[in-house]
């Protein structure tokens, strides 16, 4: 997928790509640090643009790159470990559901999370593609 393409909004989708890419850097930097009582890494910005429910259509501001949402989803990785090592077992600071209760619990929870958009991200390429062969084919115009 080219980066131009990451940015198309398909027919029956709320989202482009990187939007999906945006929304998994935001809730894994809201709830980590917010739930280790850590200061997030990310600015007011980001979280208005990517909070679950909005939009890029809505959006203005200036989104991030393509390279710098790659580059940050990079370094969050390590950011994560290093602030959870060790500490799987432990309580959130504040309860997030009532089963989702140790940082071990949260981490799962984010990672169907992330699931859940790389198969939404799946689905936009898909469509994205299918759009593509039809106006190559002379079927759209």
């Amino acid at each position: 997928m080219t980066e131009e393409q990451s940015y198309i909004i398909p027919v029956g989708f709320n989202n482009h790509v990187w939007w999906n890419a945006g929304h998994i850097w935001v809730a894994w930097d809201g709830m980590t640090f917010s739930y280790l009582n850590e200061d997030r890494k990310l600015s007011s910005i980001h979280y208005r643009m990517f909070k679950k429910g909005t939009s890029p259509s809505e959006w203005n501001e200036a989104s991030p790159s393509y390279n710098e949402i790659q580059e940050q989803l990079k370094n969050q990785i390590e950011e994560v470990i290093n602030s959870c090592r060790g500490k799987l077992d432990n309580p959130l600071a504040m309860p997030f559901i009532p089963r989702i209760n140790t940082i071990g619990k949260m981490l799962k929870f984010l990672i169907k999370e992330e699931t859940h958009h790389f198969n939404v991200i799946f689905k936009i390429k898909g469509s994205i593609e299918q759009q593509q062969n039809k106006f190559s084919e002379g079927l759209l115009s």
